[in-house]
């Protein structure tokens, strides 16, 4: 890897200096093969970009809005593209809801030849040249179409590279390579709407476990499905998957882990070849991690093709299009030591930073001083935090937008040494006594057991297996935040 990479670079299969050929049994050439290309990511690659079409049901009125939103909207100078739909069912009566930042967006309707697509190409591109946020799951236009009379069964709204490539330009003038799109469905008379997939998201997690959920909606006279789960694995490792639905209880599950990823593999298919129906907002199977020591910032649990396909097949055994995924996203509370200097970084980037903390009665902006430098910065630094600062939330406002909140969680260790003394500052990974506001995890790593020879106050206290505590006889233990 070069030194200071950063962004991203293609990986892509070429025919210079070799021919691509790929031969058959009988030693022909094969003319159909598919070649994918890939990329690598570096340090200050943001998070794919992602535009979403809504999915609405028309409800027997004559006008239906359908939203067009985004993730991962970050430093981005332009945005073009085109979206299609059948004319046999909706018909294109204009866009609102622009939102603010694209200002000046242009786009022009257009049909096929044979009148049966109909599409619109938009335009925007910020007229200062300066990279632009947009907060995640925005609107960024509204979608406003006409029912076309007597029009029934699903109308598919989908991004297309015709006419007007679809693409994001970057801070650098360049081209985003790694969009990711959700295609959109209005539900006409007689139509379903696709059924969707949600993770749960956890935030201010400083627990060793976490269980996120997965829930569906619109699971409807469906046959079968498949799919893959991914997530960073250096922050969370997967323990298992429990209180898997009744309806799904066959599924099997395939859990892997490829250098940093940790991927989850499910398959359900009915055994009796009869569709299935799970009520709304229903839970199909929970994933519990295991969190890894000191984990900060955030981290996705995402929806993915690889290694297993994503895909559900309705009643008939066809692919059912335009399934909607939701993602999550676990945040860690920033653990730190009592009297440490630690770092925030912004999950955010922009042109402005300012740092705000909240310690109860709402958000103030913060200056440098003893207690702080980096408050204009993406990265904030907090010197000697004292023992009064544990609980306090600190957010970072960039570009009008608002960071993911951090909350302040004093951490310690248990590592051990020569001496089993809970007293002795030297078997805690911060070198000091847990006090009343600091969350303790016993772990295994130390190599022996605590024993507690005096009154002791902690904010709570986490078992991890493999170790023991011992408590002496009359010595009183006191945990404070223990649910």
């Amino acid at each position: 890897m070069v030194s200071g990479a950063f962004g991203n670079t293609n990986i892509s299969f070429g025919s210079i200096p070799t021919q691509l050929l790929v031969a058959g049994a009988n030693g022909s050439s094969i003319s159909n093969v598919t070649y994918t290309n890939g990329y690598v990511g570096f340090v200050g690659l943001p998070a794919a970009p992602q535009l979403i079409i809504g999915t609405v049901a028309q409800n027997n009125q004559a006008t239906v809005t359908v939203p067009v939103t985004t993730r991962n909207f970050t430093q981005y100078i332009g945005f073009q593209g085109s979206i299609n739909w059948d004319t046999t069912k909706v018909r294109f009566a204009g866009l609102n809801n622009i939102h603010p930042t694209l200002q000046g967006l242009d786009f022009q309707r257009y049909n096929s030849t044979s009148n049966a697509t109909g599409g619109i190409s938009f335009l925007w591109l910020n007229d200062t040249l300066q990279p632009q946020n947009i907060t995640d799951n925005s609107v960024l236009f509204n979608l406003v179409y006409n029912v076309v009379n007597g029009a029934t069964g699903n109308a598919t709204l989908s991004f297309s590279n015709e006419p007007t490539t679809l693409l994001l330009t970057t801070a650098q003038g360049t081209a985003a390579s790694n969009i990711t799109t959700q295609n959109g469905t209005i539900a006409l008379q007689g139509g379903t709407l696709p059924p969707t997939f949600t993770i749960a998201s956890r935030s201010h997690v400083s627990d060793s476990t976490v269980a996120l959920t997965v829930k569906v909606n619109n699971f409807s006279q469906l046959l079968a499905m498949q799919g893959s789960i991914q997530w960073d694995n250096t922050k969370m490792q997967l323990i298992n998957v429990t209180q898997v639905h009744s309806t799904i209880s066959n599924t099997l599950f395939n859990g892997a882990v490829n250098g940093t990823i940790g991927t989850l593999s499910y398959l359900w298919t009915d055994d009796n070849l009869t569709a299935q129906t799970i009520a709304n907002n229903q839970t199909v199977f929970i994933l519990n991690f295991r969190v890894t020591p000191a984990s900060s910032g955030l981290t996705f649990v995402s929806f993915n093709n690889n290694p297993t396909s994503l895909v559900v097949s309705n009643a008939s055994g066809d692919v059912v299009p335009n399934v909607v995924y939701n993602n999550g996203i676990v945040t860690f509370s920033a653990p730190m030591c009592l009297n440490g200097t630690t770092t925030i970084t912004s999950d955010i980037q922009g042109a402005t930073y300012q740092w705000q903390r909240d310690t109860g009665t709402g958000f103030v902006n913060i200056t440098n001083g003893s207690a702080f430098t980096g408050v204009n910065t993406p990265t904030l630094t907090l010197l000697n935090v004292p023992s009064t600062s544990g609980g306090l939330v600190y957010r970072c406002l960039v570009n009008g937008n608002y960071s993911t909140p951090y909350e302040i969680v004093f951490t310690n260790y248990w590592i051990g040494g020569t001496s089993t003394a809970w007293e002795v500052p030297t078997n805690w990974s911060c070198g000091v006594i847990p006090d009343r506001n600091t969350e303790v995890v016993l772990s295994p790593r130390g190599g022996n057991n605590p024993v507690i020879n005096t009154n002791v106050i902690v904010k709570k206290i986490l078992i991890l297996p493999g170790i023991n505590l011992t408590v002496l006889p009359g010595m009183l233990v006191t945990i404070l935040g223990q649910p």
